[in-house]
C-alpha cells in the first residue's frame, strides 16, 4: 500500500530523533494544559496542597500508562499510534457536582462507570451514528463550552471566594482572551 501524498511518516516508519524528542515535548505541553481538569476537582474538594499534589501525580501517572496502552502493538487495546489520552471537559461539570455531593470517591466511581460505558458503545457507534446527528452534538458541545466557560468567569472574577479578585487575575484574564482572539 502506498504512502498518500500529505503523509511524512507511516505506520511502521521511525522518525528521527530530533522529530521523535520535539514529539514527545509537544505531548507533554497538551498533557500540561490538561491537567487543569484534575486540579479545578481538587479544588473544588477543598484538598489541601499535598493532597492536590498527590491528585495531579495520579493523574499523570495514569495518564501515562494510557498512552503506554494506546501505543502498544498488541491486541485490541488502543489505536497502536501515540494518541495520548486527556481529561474531557465533558466530565468537569459532572465531576464538579459529584465532589461536592460525595467527595472524590463518587468522582471515581462516576468516572470508571462512564468509561465503562464508553468502551461498551465504542464497538457500535456506527450504528448509533443517525441518532447523534450534527445538530444535536453541535449542542452537547456548545453547552460544555458554556459549563468551562462559566467555570473560568467565576475563577476570574474570584466568586465563591472570601477574597475579591485581584487585579492580577484580571489582567491575566484580559491578555489570555486577547490571545485567543
Amino acid at each position: 500500500m502506498r504512502k498518500p501524498v500529505g503523509i511524512i511518516y507511516g505506520v511502521n516508519d521511525v522518525p528521527p530523533v530530533g522529530v521523535t524528542l520535539l514529539s514527545g515535548l509537544q505531548h507533554v505541553g497538551i498533557i500540561s494544559i490538561i491537567l487543569v481538569f484534575p486540579l479545578l476537582v481538587a479544588r473544588e474538594a477543598g484538598l489541601s496542597r499535598d493532597r492536590t499534589l498527590d491528585v495531579l501525580s495520579l493523574s499523570m501517572l495514569v495518564l501515562g500508562i494510557g498512552t503506554i496502552l494506546q501505543a502498544l502493538p498488541r491486541g485490541a487495546v488502543g489505536a497502536h499510534f501515540l494518541c495520548p489520552p486527556v481529561f474531557s471537559a465533558a466530565y468537569l461539570s459532572p465531576s464538579l457536582l459529584a465532589v461536592k455531593t460525595g467527595g472524590l470517591s463518587l468522582v471515581l466511581g462516576m468516572t470508571a462507570f462512564g468509561g465503562l460505558v464508553e468502551v461498551a458503545l465504542s464497538r457500535a457507534l456506527h450504528r448509533l451514528r443517525p441518532y447523534f446527528p450534527s445538530e444535536i452534538s453541535g449542542f452537547v458541545v456548545l453547552m460544555i463550552g458554556v459549563a468551562v466557560g462559566s467555570l473560568g468567569l467565576r475563577n476570574v472574577l474570584a466568586l465563591g471566594t472570601a477574597e475579591p479578585a485581584s487585579g492580577l487575575h484580571l489582567t491575566v484574564a484580559t491578555i489570555l482572551f486577547h490571545f485567543d482572539h
